[in-house]
């Protein structure tokens, strides 16, 4: 068993100190923690919780949110390892990262722990999504979930921006780190990937602390087939003089963390929605099988932008056979140059017959004597317009599509079951997207989770009016609809710039995107 075991599923909480203390009392009512709470203020009672005047006056714990000064925290700690607790937070700043006299204090801390795990100090705190604990003085956007990622940050202010993710990934738990004193990203690495519960394992990471362990995570983490994304902070040499006065971090050189990366099939990226999305397509579908793309739009100039966005990448866009480019062509009326990326043009715009047929002669399905196409995923480009703009038009093209997966790809596989034909993306009333599903379940006309990222996020009631890319994975039959420009949320819009980043995400030799 894990040393960390209670801090992960805690039974009881306890809470030190005033206003911050009450804020993280605050989170974990709302996220529903339905264990015992204490709270501990020599002065008040904290938010109508049994409060008492010291920490020896607490009942054992399984974790202890520590929100006083850094010279007091030395004492609470030193209270709460000799009471049982089963771990600490410490929230306040003031330490090694300040200097000597802060190191020096850094020090009396650990010794006060006596072997009792200690998270930070200077750090936010943990989330854990299976509990409802929040040992944690803020607001956060989880919610409440049997398994998910996991998300382990040096930084806490980047872990409050990960939580706010809006992509339908489930967040299992979120440890922030600080200091790293006592427990490091290395043994919380380690201890998420033994962890049946995650699904993958984000890394947000100013320094490792300990390179052999976690290398062993790591390789434990590909064993079982476990997608790990790494962000790794302080790469210029002003952001690493920061890091030493952030977290008291010293973050190396760069070039040595991206082979380990690269040798631990780590997938490394450089900004955080990069992190969700990487973590989104992973956990959500796994990698594609190979780099072989095809693209479809109605774009020479989006056809030409795909095709310059995934140089360096490891990417391909095999050309068309001879005969495969001329079944291509002759549902074009030979008015269209085959290449790859394939710009189809729009004189068969919204005509989804067509669209269907096209679609089914690229992705090499156009007759009963036809072989795979040579390729392991295929791209349809499509930016919808506005949401309050007719859309109408756009619609065929997606319908298309997603015909060709469910008459083509269905038989004896996972279409089986499903009773009437699904709904793929629209309606025939409004020519919008398939209704949202209640929260007990998808309903009969609804899209399959297996088939689409929208399905996806419309099983987390998440309405998507715009899209920019579908993905279909020739071999595994599952298609990713993933970079939406216009995101409904619960009623909230989004907006994200219509650009299109290809990424090599996968496990091993595999790749995938995102948008």
């Amino acid at each position: 068993m894990s040393r960390l075991n209670r801090l992960l599923r805690p039974r009881s909480l306890a809470f030190i100190g005033g206003a911050t203390a009450e804020l993280a009392i605050d989170a974990s009512r709302s996220f529903g923690f339905s264990g015992d709470m204490w709270a501990v203020n020599r002065g008040r009672e904290l938010r109508g919780l049994p409060t008492f005047a010291s920490v020896d006056e607490l009942p054992a714990v399984d974790a202890a949110f520590v929100g006083v000064g850094r010279d007091a925290t030395v004492e609470v700690v030193r209270q709460l390892a000799a009471a049982g607790t089963g771990a600490a937070i410490c929230h306040a700043s003031g330490f090694a990262e300040t200097g000597e006299a802060g190191a020096a204090l850094q020090t009396e801390l650990v010794a006060a722990a006596a072997g009792m795990p200690i998270v930070g100090p200077n750090c936010y705190g943990t989330l854990s999504a299976l509990t409802g604990a929040a040992l944690w003085p803020d607001v956060h956007g989880l919610a409440r979930c049997e398994r998910g990622t996991a998300l382990l940050s040096q930084s806490g202010n980047i872990a409050v921006s990960l939580t706010m993710q809006r992509r339908g990934l489930d967040i299992a738990w979120v440890m922030t780190l600080g200091n790293q004193v006592d427990l490091g990203i290395s043994e919380a690495f380690e201890t998420m990937v033994a962890e049946e519960a995650v699904t993958g394992i984000g890394l947000c990471i100013e320094a490792l602390d300990d390179i052999e362990r976690f290398t062993e995570a790591a390789d434990a983490a590909r064993r079982r087939g476990l997608p790990v994304a790494a962000l790794k902070l302080g790469v210029s040499e002003t952001a690493g003089a920061i890091a030493v006065t952030h977290t008291a971090s010293l973050v190396g050189d760069d070039a040595a963390y991206d082979a380990l990366f690269r040798r631990l099939d780590i997938r490394r990226v450089h900004t955080v929605p990069e992190l969700l999305d990487t973590l989104a397509v992973l956990c959500t579908l796994g990698p594609l099988r190979g780099p072989r793309l095809m693209s479809l739009s109605c774009s020479g100039g989006e056809a030409a932008l795909v095709a310059d966005r995934s140089r360096g990448l490891g990417l391909s866009f095999p050309t068309f056979a001879p005969d495969h480019a001329d079944r291509v062509a002759s549902t074009l009326d030979g008015r269209v140059a085959v290449t790859n990326p394939l710009d189809y043009h729009t004189f068969i715009w919204g005509d989804e017959a067509r669209l269907t047929g096209c679609f089914k002669a690229a992705l090499g399905a156009d007759g009963p004597q036809s072989t795979q196409a040579p390729f392991d995923a295929a791209l349809l480009v499509i930016d919808f317009p506005a949401d309050g703009l007719d859309r109408s038009r756009w619609w065929p093209t997606l319908d298309a599509w997603g015909l060709h997966t469910y008459l083509d790809r269905g038989a004896g596989g996972f279409w089986q079951g499903f009773a009437p034909a699904p709904q793929f993306f629209s309606t025939p009333d409004q020519g919008d997207p398939v209704s949202v599903p209640d929260e007990e379940g998808p309903s009969t006309t609804a899209v399959p989770p297996q088939f689409s990222f929208l399905a996806h996020h419309a099983l987390r009631k998440v309405a998507c009016t715009c899209l920019d890319v579908a993905i279909l994975d020739l071999e595994c039959c599952w298609t990713l609809v993933i970079g939406m420009v216009n995101i409904a949320v619960d009623g909230v819009k989004l907006h994200r710039p219509l650009e299109f980043h290809l990424a090599p995400i996968g496990l091993r030799a595999g790749t995938a995107y995102r948008v």
